[in-house]
């Protein structure tokens, strides 16, 4: 027996409805999963810098923020590199909801319009304070005689997103100096 127009038209409905329910939540436990996959990677480079600063006096590497831009006349490398002993995972710097809007024409024409922080920067977070930290020792930054809003070295970002990659969870994920991973919320 053929199903009727009302037997379609009530299948579709449904369909419907389940589809408008569904969909945005499926998006939201995407958009959660991605977020805590970003502090996981944010953690791993973390526990990475604290192996750095054992091995090195507690000392905080030179790193510089861009690897297509340097405003130094050695550049500094880029994170991945200086971490390259303590991060063995290249992933850990990769945040799955990495995109990126390029107007730079020379990076445009090499990356395309659209492409990700990752592949034009080698790494999808953006070290905050690079000349607070480099070559200082851990308690000499600029950073830590900063009282910030009281909570000490949990107060001092050390890596964020370079964009608000995780809007409607907090916006982006911060890395503090003391190697705890949060969502933050950024404002423009």
């Amino acid at each position: 027996m053929r199903p009727t127009r009302f037997e379609i038209f009530v299948l579709v409905v449904v369909v419907g409805l389940a589809a408008y329910v569904v969909v945005p939540m499926w998006r939201r436990s995407r958009a959660q999963a991605m977020q805590a996959t970003c502090l996981s990677n944010l953690q791993t480079i973390g526990a990475g810098l604290s192996a750095y600063l054992e091995a090195n006096d507690s000392t905080w590497p030179y790193v510089g923020k861009l690897r297509t831009f340097s405003r130094y006349d050695k550049p500094w490398p880029i994170l991945p590199v200086a971490l390259k002993s303590f991060v063995k995972s290249e992933y850990a710097y990769r945040c799955p909801a990495d995109s990126r809007q390029l107007k730079d024409d020379a990076l445009r024409g090499e990356f395309g319009a659209e492409s990700t922080w990752y592949a034009t920067e080698g790494l999808s977070y953006e070290w905050i304070w690079p000349e607070a930290y480099a070559g200082r020792q851990v308690g000499h930054e600029e950073l830590s005689r900063l009282s910030g809003r009281g909570k000490g070295r949990a107060d001092q970002d050390l890596l964020r997103d370079f964009e608000a990659f995780h809007v409607g969870l907090g916006g982006a994920n911060t890395l503090y100096a003391d190697f705890i991973a949060r969502p933050d919320v950024v404002t423009p």
